[in-house]
């Protein structure tokens, strides 16, 4: 009968049998290539969004540059200004006046501090009433 008639046709259908499961396993490994590559992808597109907010970025910081820049180079001429009007002033008149200062004696320190009693004291000062120790 009928498994007669389906035998010579058997070599040719296990043949396709095997073309249609090397078919579904291609198609699953490329469904999971296809899931892998979109996650890649949308890294991808996440990382390109963040560079171009930080090109805006820069590009915003390029444009501030110059009006930086001259906030800064006023500042500084102001500065500048300060310190000429200092020198020619104030520093200037100190230093003339540190010329007409005689030169002070340096006083050398004592290697021992004498201790002085309390009758001592009262001689040398005696205006000073003394107390006594409670």
């Amino acid at each position: 009968g009928f498994d007669e008639a389906l035998a010579p046709s058997a070599p040719a259908r296990d043949e396709r049998a095997a073309v249609v499961q090397a078919a579904q396993t291609a198609a699953e490994e490329a469904e999971q290539a296809v899931a892998t590559h979109a996650e890649e992808l949308s890294a991808a597109q996440q990382a390109a969004k963040a560079g171009a907010s930080a090109v805006k970025a820069a590009q915003k910081a390029v444009g501030n540059w110059l009006k930086d820049s001259k906030v800064l180079m006023d500042g500084f001429d102001e500065l500048s200004a300060q310190v000429a009007s200092f020198t020619s002033g104030p520093l200037s008149a100190f230093e003339e006046l540190k010329d007409l200062v005689p030169e002070l004696e340096t006083v050398e320190e004592a290697d021992t501090v004498e201790e002085t009693d309390a009758s001592a004291f009262a001689s040398a000062f005696p205006e000073v009433p003394a107390t006594e120790a409670a």
